[in-house]
């Protein structure tokens, strides 16, 4: 049973350090939406824009009038436990593309998102 375990965290390890150094922008939330961990792209992409994105604060980096939209629609798929799909716009004007997929734990339960952002177009 050790075995296992210690294998399994050799994997988890494995696929935060890919994560971490993968050229997409990525943010990972707890099952509330509070966000909780991001990779190296994501600060670099945001770093101009808020001094910080920790819990639900993630949210700031949007345009103010698009925040609640943005919002609604993630809260529905933490609710529905399906992928969000979403553009929109970040503070400084740069369109995005945020595409989200719920660690499955079941039908019904989720254990949170895994949230790429794409640049759509520059400012």
């Amino acid at each position: 049973c050790a075995r296992i375990e210690n294998r399994q965290k050799v994997i988890i390890q494995r696929t935060k350090a890919a994560l971490h150094y993968s050229t997409v922008a990525l943010f990972e939330t707890d099952e509330t939406g509070r966000q909780i961990w991001t990779n190296a792209n994501f600060c670099e992409l945001t770093k101009d824009i808020t001094s910080s994105t920790e819990g639900f604060d993630w949210i700031n980096l949007f345009k103010e009038d698009e925040r609640e939209e943005v919002l609604n629609e993630f809260r529905s798929c933490l609710k529905m436990n399906r992928r969000f799909n979403k553009s929109t716009y970040l503070q400084n004007g740069c369109g995005v593309r945020m595409v989200g997929y719920p660690y499955r734990i079941s039908d019904l339960e989720h254990g949170g998102f895994l949230i790429s952002l794409t640049v759509e177009n520059e400012v």
